[in-house]
Parts: structure tokens; sequence; C-alpha cells
């Protein structure tokens, strides 16, 4: 046995080498098992055979004692094992969970960077705490988002959208969201199996839905523009004069694409288009050299209507020109969402105003503000705009 540099040493001898034997330089007794023994000898505390020294100075004593409340360090495992053991335990978890291998790539990361940061001695939460403290925790979260959701509803107004789901065969699900400028609300699924052709229940269940949300809050609904949600649209916009229905761009343009997919000419370019697309997206150093050269913007936002007459960053593009369904369209938004005929009339009396950005408009800190989402809000006190609906017009068009 070799001595170390633990300080005990200077208070004991090594008598017998293969049995570890240590004997005490005080009162000379002899102990098997090492200097560790020897420490609590030296620090008189009772550990199994071990006599507690009788001659032991009391410096001597504390100092030793001292040494053992020292928490005793755990080898840092090396990274490369860890990692190993960690990635082999995914793997084998992602195995019998039969998870793609994608949801590598999702939330799990932050998830393990967590569980890392903690440490080895870590312990996943059991079975009782996930369903009780913790989920009650989450559902408290989740709570407060929506709170906060339902507040920015009453101040800028808010767009219902409704997405119709189908399994092709009997299920029919309408999912119900609801968007404002901060974001998008999951609110309800509604299986309406067997009633997708029936214009009078899907009114009925869009009254439910305008209800549920607030009539005062619902600036607009959008529907696909199947026949039956066309008519339980106008039906809507009857019964509720506030609020506009809209079919879903995407849907219309979807179906668009879908007709002219199917000229031969096409659907040949789109084949090889589809090729391309494919080949770029099965490999990551193509979707990041994409990336880099797109700025990471795959889409390019369209003009519609009278949204886009709003919009004072598409609006005061000097490539933009407004023709009739433009003026028309924001006649008829104005109309809706002014409240009052004195409204009405101050709005078309400064009409001029917004269209020649006179005034504060003009200026270049209302210049530089259009392509923020906040620009009706801020300049409505500039013109006779009610701040409401500034908030609501915001909102709607963007």
């Amino acid at each position: 046995m070799v001595r170390g540099r633990d300080a005990c040493w200077e208070h004991c001898v090594l008598v017998d080498a293969t049995r570890q034997k240590v004997r005490c330089n005080y009162c000379h007794r002899e102990f098997s098992g090492g200097v560790y023994r020897m420490k609590f000898h030296l620090a008189q505390i009772k550990n199994k055979d071990i006599i507690p020294c009788g001659e032991v100075p009391d410096d001597v004593r504390d100092h030793i004692q001292s040494i053992l409340s020292i928490p005793k360090k755990r080898k840092t495992p090396k990274k490369q094992k860890v990692d190993r053991a960690a990635n082999g335990q995914q793997n084998s978890s992602s195995a019998s969970g039969g998870l793609h291998p994608n949801h590598g790539s999702s939330g799990q990361h932050e998830m393990f960077d967590a569980v890392a940061e903690c440490g080895v001695g870590y312990k996943a939460p059991s079975y009782e705490k996930l369903r009780s403290t913790l989920l009650e925790k989450v559902k408290g979260d989740i709570h407060d988002w929506y709170k906060k959701y339902r507040d920015e509803w009453k101040e800028t107004g808010c767009t219902v959208l409704c997405d119709s789901w189908s399994d092709g065969r009997t299920k029919s699900i309408l999912v119900i969201s609801v968007a404002c400028h901060k974001g998008t609300l999951y609110l309800k699924s509604v299986d309406i199996s067997g009633h997708e052709d029936d214009a009078n229940y899907l009114f009925e269940l869009l009254v439910s839905i305008v209800l549920e949300v607030g009539v005062e809050n619902v600036i607009q609904v959008i529907t696909d523009n199947a026949a039956s949600y066309v008519y339980a649209g106008r039906l809507l916009m009857a019964k509720y004069s506030s609020l506009f229905w809209s079919p879903c761009a995407s849907y219309c343009i979807d179906k668009m694409l879908e007709d002219i997919s199917k000229l031969e000419w096409v659907g040949t370019v789109l084949e090889e288009a589809n090729t391309i697309t494919r080949y770029i997206y099965d490999h990551s150093w193509t979707v990041n050299m994409m990336r880099k050269f797109t700025g990471g913007r795959d889409l390019v936002p369209r003009i519609t209507r009278f949204v886009t007459f709003l919009n004072p960053s598409i609006f005061y593009n000097p490539n933009f020109k407004i023709d009739l369904r433009m003026r028309n369209g924001f006649q008829e938004a104005m109309i809706k969402m002014a409240t009052s005929d004195k409204d009405k009339v101050e709005i078309t009396k400064e009409h001029p105003m917004f269209i020649n950005a006179q005034g504060a408009l003009g200026t270049d800190f209302a210049i530089m503000g259009r392509q923020d989402n906040e620009f009706s809000s801020v300049y409505s006190p500039c013109v006779y705009v009610p701040s409401e609906l500034a908030l609501e017009s915001a909102n709607l068009f963007h």
C-alpha cells in the first residue's frame, strides 16, 4: 500500500501493507482497513468495531472531523461513455415506443438539455407526480395563456378559423381556432359527420362558436368555400351585421391549383418540380443552402382585396394600384366596422388623408412604421378614426 497525500497519515503509521493495518501515533492501537477507518478513531466517532482514541489532541480531532464532514466527490464519468449510454437508452425508447427518428429534432432536445443541467443525480418524476402536481401546473399555465389571449380579443378583435378534416371514410371533424395578432389559439373540435352538406346545421354551429368567443370580439369567420359553408356564412353575416365571413384563401388556391395540375403539360412540369423539391428536402446541406439564399422565407405574402387597402406596407408601395374592387372592399369594411353614422361620415371625409399620406401619416416616423402591426392603433389619434376601429382593422388586415 502506497501512502497518499491524506492528512491522516501525519497521525498514524502503516504496520502491515498486506492487511492494510495502521497504528495510531497517540494510543498505539492498530486497525485493519487502512487510513479511512483510522480517521474515525482519531475523530472519536464510533463506527462498528472502531474504538475512539482517548489520547488524540483536540485540534487533531477537530481537524479530522472536519475532513469527514466534507462530502466525498463523485468521479465525473467520461462524456463518451455517458453519451453512449444515453443515446442507447434513447434509441431503445424510440424503438419500443414506435417514435419516428425525426422527433429527435423537436422539443425533446430542450427536455434533454434541462435534464443534463440537473446532473447525474436527477430522477425523473414519478407517475403520481406527473398526474397530480405537475399536471395541475401545466393546466394553470394553459389557463393563464388562454386568459391572456381572450383579453387580447377584447382589445383588438379576432378571427374564427374553421378547418374541416376528413379521414376519407365516415369521420368529418371541424377544428375551431381563434386568431389575433398575438397568435392562434385552438378552441375545440366538433364531429360534423353526416352534416357536412347541411347549411342550417353549420350555421347554428357557427352561431354557437361566435357566442362562445363573444359577438363583440369576432371580426371575421373563415371557412372552406363548399356550398354549404358559403350559405351558412351568408346566414351568419345576415344575423350579425358587424362581422365578415370569408372563404379560406388557401383552400380556394388549392382547388384552383388542383384543376390546373390536371393539364397534361402542367402535370409534367409539376412532376419535375416535385422531384427537385424532394431532393432538396431530403438532404440537410441542400436545405441549408436554400435557406441561406432565401433568407429563411419560403412563401411570399399575397395581396387580398380590402385587406391590402389598409395595409400601409403595401398600400403606399409605388407599384400598388387601387382598383374598383379595392375601393368597394374598403367601403364595405368601414360600413360594417363603424358603429355610428357620425363615424362613417368622418371616415369618409378623412379618406383622402389616408390615401395621400397627409398630415401625421406622411411624417418620417409614420413612413418607417408602415411595416408595424400596430400602425393603425398608433396613428388613429392623429385622425378621427376611433381607436377601437383602428385596432380591429389592424388585426383583421394582418
